[in-house]
């Protein structure tokens, strides 16, 4: 799956480490919700 992201290799791991570790893990592929959980963990570097 590919994320259409401005962002730097080490944000961008460090955002998929915190999503996976945290909630993807246990839920379902939804590329809703994955578009929200994004949003939200982007919303924490701005």
């Amino acid at each position: 799956m590919y994320f259409l992201f401005p962002l730097s290799p080490l944000t961008f791991s460090h955002l998929l480490q915190k999503c996976f570790l945290q909630e993807v893990y246990c839920l379902n592929w939804d590329n809703r919700y994955l578009s929200l959980t994004i949003s939200h963990l982007m919303s924490q570097y701005n």
